[in-house]
Order: structure tokens, then C-alpha cells, then sequence
């Protein structure tokens, strides 16, 4: 009987113990992680570390747990099955918010999951840009930095202008800065953004001195008819001059003539200008401009045209049109005669030439009725002699206004006649 009360008892004892088990309820694991840098960069390592590992229903409360997961966002994932569960490294390649998950797993497959967000940043990016392109000694230079960029802001711009390398010269997106001294000159930026990320950039400027343009000119008293040779002594301090051009004739354009060597040629007397414009290698230039005057040559010794022409206008002169009776010319036999009528109205427009068969040539062509302000050019030339070139200008009701001049051998323009 006691055999049978005591199998009985432990039956009971049983059946009390079982209810007791299956009323238990399965509790999740519990944890967290922290990340560091706080900010990481993109393409910088991220060291991600488990904490507070736990599971609720397990003694001591660090065991019981089977893996470790993190999902990093980005479509990056690592389990860790093995205690102890370690920290886990991951770069992200990019920047902007990841959210990383990290899932806890028990013996009884119970999970947890605890997610943080990670904002990555970019290093910003520092770019400027500075105007002219060469300066000159004591030229300012404008400097911009509002090229830099960075995903979220730049909150300081920082310029090394004196090339030490310190970023203590001037602050702010735009400055300025003038050199004292030629040469190769360095300045630097550095841009930070609002997370305390830093990005340099450098350029370097080359300070020019300007060329200076100067020539010589010979002979010192140039001569119709001579050449005047013009050599350029111009200089350059901090490089080689790479162009020089000429203006010969006076009207302000560099095209007549290139290189350090020129030579002009002045038919006429009278004041002359010459102009050299030098380039250097850095497109600067400067221009030098002398006047000078060209005086006649000494007329070549010659006789005059004998006996010495002689030339008869008559007719009667109105207000509207002067009337030419006669117009002869008294000259050699042998001489050339050439005519010209130069205005509107002229019988003919173009020049009449003719050698004199007579001493008397008569020109019927231009006894005609002429406007006032035209004007009669006649030329009487002889081999070897001195000829005669004489202008009459019609006037209103006025005599013509006779100018005459002499044409010497070999000379192409008319010139004052020799003293008798």
C-alpha cells in the first residue's frame, strides 16, 4: 500500500511539474550597437560593435544567443554565428542616410532587431578660379572660389595667399590679391564643410612685367627718296619678347612690317610717324611710336626745258561756268605735252598726251564751258631737262589760280622750281 501511495504521489508531482513548463512564454533576445565615426566618409572604414548582448530567458543573461546580423543598408549584409560577437567593419561607397539593421538571433530562433541611421558624407570638393589669367606687377587679382562643392554645405572658405601654406590670408567665397614682385607665384584654398571635412586645392599664377617697346630710326635727317632703316631696342625683364610689328605709314595698324629690323621708303617730305608694338610670351604688350620729318633731297643738277614753256588761257569767268576761249602752250618741238582735266563737267576724264610737232600746241579739247573747282593739270617733261608742271584751278567769276612747279629727272612728283 505504501508502494502504491508513493508511485502516486510522484505521478502527481509530475503532472504539477509539466503544466508549470508549458506555461512559459518565449521572450525575445535583447541588444543594441554603436557605430563609429559618428560621420563617417564615404570610402571610409565603419566599425560597427555589438552591446548589451542578452537573452531573457537564458542564465547568465550573455548566453543564449546564435548569430548576429547586420544589414547595412546599401544592400550589404554579414551574419556572425560565432561567440563572442564581435564588431564588424563596412565602407560605404557613397554619400547620404543608410539605415543599418542589426537582427539577434537565439537558440529558440526568437529575433530582435535594432536599426540606426548613419548619415555619410562626401569630402567636399574645392575649386577656384582667378582673373587676368596673367597678371601684371601690382595688378590685382580677383579670386573665386564658387566653383567648390559639397552634398550639404561649405561653411568656410580659407586662402594661403602669400604661399607659406597657412590658410590665414583671407576668408569668404570671393578675395583678391597683389603681387609686389614677378615670377611664379602659388595660392591655395581650402574649403570645410559643416561636418569639419576639409578639401584643398592650389593654382599657380605667373606675375608678368610687361614688355617695353623703344627703336632707333636712321639717318637722323631722313631724305625723300631714302631709305629709313628702324631697329628695335625694346626689352622685356622676366622673359623673352616673341612678336614685333611695325606701322610704317602712320595710320595705326601694326601691319607693315614684322620682326626686330624695318625699312621705309618717304616719296614726300614732311613729318613722318612710326609706331612698333612688342609682344612678350605672356601676350602682353607694349607700343612706342617717333615722329620725325623728312626733308627734300638734293634736287638732281639739270637744265631746265629751253626756252622754258609758256602757257595762255583766255575766256571769261560767271558764277556758274568759266568759258575758255583759248588754252595753248608755247613749248619746244620733241617735248611731251600731257593734260589732264580732274572735275565734273571735263570733256574727258582721262589724261591726253601728245609730243609737240610745233612750237605752238593748241588744246581745242578744252576750249569748252567749265565748272568752277575744276582743275587743269598740264605737264611738259624732256629727257635729261627740267620740266614744268603747272595747275589751273577755276574760281567763280575770278581768274583760275595758276600753281607751277618743276619735274626733275627721275623724280616722280613735282617740286619746288630751282632759283634762278
Amino acid at each position: 500500500m505504501r508502494a502504491r501511495l508513493g508511485l502516486l504521489a510522484g505521478l502527481l508531482a509530475a503532472i504539477v511539474l509539466i503544466p508549470a513548463a508549458s506555461a512559459s512564454a518565449l521572450v525575445d533576445p535583447t541588444g543594441d550597437f554603436t557605430f563609429a565615426p559618428d560621420v563617417p566618409l564615404a570610402g571610409q572604414t565603419v566599425t560597427f560593435t555589438p552591446k548589451d548582448l542578452a537573452d531573457p530567458e537564458v542564465l547568465p543573461l550573455t548566453g543564449g544567443i546564435k548569430s548576429v546580423a547586420f544589414d547595412f543598408g546599401d544592400g550589404s549584409t554579414v551574419t556572425d554565428s560565432t561567440a563572442p560577437f564581435g564588431a564588424q567593419e563596412h565602407i560605404f561607397g557613397s554619400a547620404g542616410t543608410r539605415t543599418v539593421i542589426m537582427t539577434i538571433t537565439d537558440n529558440e530562433d526568437e529575433t530582435a532587431s535594432i536599426s540606426h541611421n548613419v548619415r555619410v558624407n562626401s569630402r567636399p570638393t574645392a575649386r577656384f578660379t582667378f582673373s587676368p589669367d596673367t597678371p601684371n606687377v601690382g595688378q590685382k587679382v580677383s579670386l573665386d572660389a564658387g566653383a567648390s562643392t559639397d552634398n550639404v554645405s561649405i561653411a568656410n572658405y580659407d586662402w594661403d595667399l602669400d604661399g607659406d601654406g597657412q590658410y590665414d590670408d583671407a576668408q569668404g567665397k570671393t578675395t583678391s590679391v597683389t603681387f609686389r614682385t614677378t615670377g611664379a607665384k602659388t595660392v591655395r584654398l581650402r574649403v570645410t564643410d559643416s561636418d569639419g571635412v576639409t578639401a584643398t586645392a592650389e593654382a599657380g599664377i605667373h606675375v608678368n612685367l610687361p614688355p617695353t617697346a623703344a627703336f632707333v630710326f636712321s639717318p637722323a635727317k631722313p631724305v625723300t627718296g631714302g631709305s629709313v632703316d628702324v631697329t628695335s631696342v625694346s626689352t622685356d625683364p622676366d622673359g623673352p619678347i616673341t612678336g614685333q610689328t611695325w606701322d610704317l605709314d602712320g595710320d595705326g595698324q601694326y601691319d607693315d612690317a614684322a620682326g626686330s629690323t624695318a625699312s621705309v621708303i618717304y616719296k614726300l617730305a614732311g613729318a613722318k610717324t612710326v609706331g612698333l608694338r612688342v609682344t612678350d610670351a605672356q601676350g602682353r604688350t607694349d607700343t612706342k611710336t617717333v615722329s620725325f620729318t623728312v626733308v627734300l633731297a638734293d634736287l638732281p643738277e639739270a637744265l631746265p626745258i629751253s626756252p622754258w614753256p609758256v602757257t595762255r588761257v583766255a575766256g571769261v569767268a560767271s558764277v556758274k561756268l568759266t568759258r575758255i576761249d583759248l588754252l595753248s602752250i608755247r613749248t619746244p618741238i620733241g617735248t611731251t605735252v600731257k593734260v589732264k582735266c580732274v572735275g565734273k563737267g571735263c570733256p574727258r576724264r582721262r589724261a591726253s598726251s601728245t609730243r609737240a610737232k610745233r612750237k605752238l600746241v593748241r588744246l581745242r579739247w578744252l576750249e569748252h564751258r567749265l565748272r568752277p573747282g575744276t582743275r587743269i593739270v598740264i605737264a611738259i617733261t624732256e629727257p635729261g631737262r627740267i620740266g614744268q608742271y603747272t595747275t589751273y584751278t577755276l574760281r567763280k567769276a575770278k581768274k583760275p589760280i595758276r600753281k607751277r612747279l618743276c619735274l626733275y629727272p627721275g623724280q616722280a612728283k613735282a617740286t619746288r622750281c630751282p632759283k634762278k
